[in-house]
């Protein structure tokens, strides 16, 4: 009887496009901001309740309101920034994965 090795060493890995992989992070967190946003905007106690719950936290205590500059500058930084840390994590699979 033949053993067949479980883990070929010619075995094909897959590559992320990191440029895709960054673009569609930064609109889905972009998104996900407004929509946050708009749910501060109309129901803030219950929000703030509702994600003091997530974190644990009493979040009704440290709540702001929302200005407008307040809000483009948290837009374009949380998706910026979520958008950039998936431009890491698909460089660094690559990087692991051809190993």
């Amino acid at each position: 009887m033949m053993k067949t090795n479980a883990y070929p060493h010619n075995r094909r890995t897959f590559s992320i496009n990191i440029r895709s992989l960054s673009i569609a992070t930064t609109l889905l967190a972009g998104l996900l901001y407004i929509v946050c946003a708009i749910f501060v905007a109309l129901a803030p106690q219950s929000t703030m309740a509702f994600f003091g719950y997530v974190s644990h936290l009493d979040l009704l205590e440290i709540a702001q309101p929302i200005t407008w500059k307040a809000f483009f500058v948290g837009l374009i930084f949380f998706a910026l920034g979520t958008g950039l840390s998936a431009a890491f994590v698909g460089y660094y699979y690559n990087r692991l994965s051809t190993r």
